[in-house]
């Protein structure tokens, strides 16, 4: 079993030692909120970066026609 390289990842839940697992079994369980608000706020840039790219764009677009 592998499982991927995530910074400040809390496990909310593990299966016992030493217990049988079946395939599709939860194993593991981790509260990931930290990482789904840290993906919000960059969501958040990234849409006001694209925002100021486009603004730039038309203000570009705007000198190279007059």
């Amino acid at each position: 079993m592998t499982a991927p390289r995530v910074r400040n990842i809390q496990i909310t839940w593990m299966a016992p030692a030493g217990s049988i697992a079946k395939q599709g079994d939860p194993v593991i369980a981790l509260n990931s909120s930290q990482q789904e608000a840290e993906l919000a706020e960059n969501e958040s840039m990234l849409k006001i970066i694209r925002a100021g790219l486009e603004r730039q764009k038309q203000e570009l677009a705007s000198r190279e026609a007059a």
